[in-house]
């Protein structure tokens, strides 16, 4: 049996007015004459980019298609026992868009392969209590205002000097303050790491507006946010861990019905990031549940790129052996995975005391409205 959890595959950028905003302060400035060359060159690749991304915020494009498509041959080929025949495949999806098309772009490749597997495929707002949910205080922990926000911007100011960044592009930047300075940045390289995740862009990257140094220091604060917000950093209030734990009540007791023959042999979902980065800090994979207290550390104790890429999944599948004992074979992005237990073979652990592991991490951070009974 398998029990996956995928992100969706990689999209346009979700917030589109960032476009609109860059096209704005590349305006003012070009018609005050005080653009550099490199500046009037990254204007135009920037008008570019923001055409072809007008009317597609959120949307999975051809790439993260491409990705499903392949993570889900890769899947039937390393375990066809499991996709013969007339197969019965469960698969469920948030309702959001781009996981939806994930899903269908997944299950496609399956039946091209297979015309013959019955797949049933759900997108409903019931699954979003497990598939993708937030607790009341996890939403507030994600508001501008949150005080663990203060930290961040002090860490911001930090690690950001945006001088050379500015006079890279702009010949007189004495009206720029500071903080406009770093703002200007971090609205660049989000419009620079959405390029990658779409096709007909081929000459339009805008790296070269940075130092490998501001790249590094854009990324950290980027990973700081989600790391907070949604992993195991330690001051966080556990409010990911416990957003996480419905969905994880939900793979244990899937992964006993399919091994029960109660529920079909494949269980697939299409879920965020943010759900994928709470799950796993949660189950303690790889150590995607790494504590750090201190802002400067955290790059080194969890990377975002590393737990929940576009098109990052887990699966959990299931063997038993000559004695009928249940083994787990943990797949973190298509990789063996490991967990602070005893391995029963090289990547294998007993599914007894796996659940057992997993409940107790479960009910260490109940949270007052889970009443879901695997961890009661």
């Amino acid at each position: 049996a398998i029990v996956h959890y995928g992100r969706h595959g990689s999209r346009w950028a979700i917030k589109e007015a960032q476009y609109d905003i860059a096209d704005s302060i590349f305006n003012y400035f070009q018609s005050r004459q005080l653009l550099t060359p490199l500046g009037t060159d990254i204007k135009r690749r920037i008008a570019i980019i923001g055409k072809h991304a007008r009317g597609h915020s959120g949307e999975l494009s051809p790439v993260g298609e491409r990705q499903h498509r392949h993570i889900a041959n890769r899947m039937l080929k390393r375990f066809p026992s499991l996709f013969v025949d007339s197969a019965r495949i469960e698969a469920r999806s948030s309702v959001e868009p781009r996981c939806i098309m994930s899903m269908a772009a997944f299950c496609e490749q399956l039946k091209e392969i297979n015309p013959k597997l019955q797949i049933q495929r759900h997108a409903t707002p019931a699954d979003m209590d497990f598939i993708a949910y937030s607790t009341a205080e996890a939403k507030a922990h994600g508001n501008p205002s949150a005080q663990w926000r203060k930290t961040k911007y002090r860490f911001i100011d930090s690690v950001l000097t945006p001088d050379r960044f500015l006079t890279a592009l702009i010949t007189d930047t004495c009206g720029i303050t500071p903080r406009q300075g770093r703002y200007m940045m971090q609205l660049l390289h989000d419009i620079a790491i959405a390029i990658q995740d779409v096709d007909g862009l081929d000459g339009m990257l805008i790296w070269d507006a940075f130092t490998p140094d501001e790249i590094y220091n854009l990324w950290q604060i980027v990973n700081y946010e989600m790391y907070f917000r949604h992993a195991s950093a330690t001051g966080n209030g556990n409010h990911g861990k416990q957003s996480a734990y419905s969905l994880l009540c939900h793979i244990i007791t899937t992964a006993d019905s399919a091994l029960n023959g109660k529920l079909p042999a494949v269980n697939l979902h299409f879920g965020h990031d943010t759900n994928l980065i709470r799950l796993l800090a949660l189950m303690g994979i790889d150590g995607c549940d790494n504590a750090s207290d201190n802002p400067d550390n955290f790059a080194l104790a969890w990377q975002g790129f590393r737990v929940s890429p576009m098109g990052a999944n887990l699966q959990l599948v299931f063997y038993r052996d000559n004695n009928g004992n249940v083994l787990t074979l943990i797949r973190h992005n298509e990789q063996t995975a490991t967990l602070p237990l005893e391995q029963q073979a090289t990547g294998m652990y007993d599914w007894t005391k796996l659940k057992q592991f997993w409940t107790q991490r479960l009910k260490a951070i109940k949270h007052q409205k889970n009443t879901i009974p695997c961890a009661k």
